[in-house]
């Protein structure tokens, strides 16, 4: 999933993960972001810091406070490279933390790695559920 505001951003997004995932949901909005990971419950979400409604720090406070960082994994794009600001998101509940620009190879890979860290979650929360630990 992808929350970007700027629709040429987002159409690069989705250009360079072709390959990665071919399931991509787009928003402009915050809380409708919010709202669609609740529904859709995404692998992934690409989350663009500065959106029109409410900033990528409130969405990774409101996707905390419904539990559903343990469903995503939050990656955060944003052209500021301040280490608090990284710190800031990461210990807001973002899995990762894409400075722009980026490289398509750079965003590709921190994609693969959030999908696999996420299939790997739910085998072993299949196999906690089937006894198997």
């Amino acid at each position: 999933m992808l929350i970007e505001d700027d629709p040429l951003q987002s159409q690069l997004l989705r250009f360079h993960l072709e390959g990665v995932t071919d399931d991509i949901h787009v928003t402009r909005s915050g809380l409708n972001g919010v709202e669609m990971i609740e529904n859709l419950q995404p692998t992934c979400v690409l989350l663009d810091m500065g959106l029109p409604d409410i900033d990528g720090f409130e969405v990774l406070r409101l996707i905390r406070e419904r539990r559903l960082t343990n469903l995503v994994n939050v990656i955060v794009l944003s052209a500021l490279k301040d280490p608090n600001r990284i710190a800031a998101a990461i210990d807001g509940g973002a899995f990762d933390y894409i400075t722009k620009p980026f490289t398509p190879v750079e965003l590709q890979a921190r994609v693969r790695n959030a999908l696999r860290r996420n299939c790997q979650e739910c085998k072993l929360d299949l196999a906690y559920r089937l006894g198997m630990t």
